[in-house]
Order: structure tokens, then sequence, then C-alpha cells
């Protein structure tokens, strides 16, 4: 099944399940908000070209992490 294009949003957590979405969409594109330095409009990701968009975090990883803040131009 072709499902479009998928942002995957993700902590360590997400590891194990990115392989099991790649059968189910034609497109994927997986950010690590650890490992990403400055703004990430700068990486070329427009939210609006993706047709899913998934967090997966460690609820307690997500509640402590200070890189979500990274995500505010989501709600801009």
């Amino acid at each position: 099944a072709d499902n479009g294009s998928l942002l995957v949003i993700k902590d360590s957590y997400a590891h194990s399940l990115i392989p099991f979405l790649a059968k189910n969409y034609s497109h994927i594109t997986v950010l690590d908000l650890r490992y990403i330095n400055g703004d990430i409009k700068t990486l070329g990701v427009n939210i609006g070209d993706y047709k899913n968009v998934l967090f997966m975090y460690n609820v307690i990883t997500f509640s402590q992490d200070t890189n979500v803040k990274k995500l505010n131009f989501i709600f801009k």
C-alpha cells in the first residue's frame, strides 16, 4: 500500500519501527531533533509536503527533551 509521504520526528525509540513503515510509504523523512543544529526550516523540510506526520518518542524523553522547542515552526 502506498500511503504517500511520511515525516517521522523521533528519538532513538523509533529506530525499530521505521523499517516496518517503509513498505507502506513511498517517501519517509526522519528527523531526530537531537542532531539538528539551528532552525529545522534550513533543512528544507516543509510539513505541508507530507501526507502524514508521526511523533515517535518515549514519553519520558519527550517530556524532558529541550530539543522539542525546535518544532515551534509548525505552529506559526
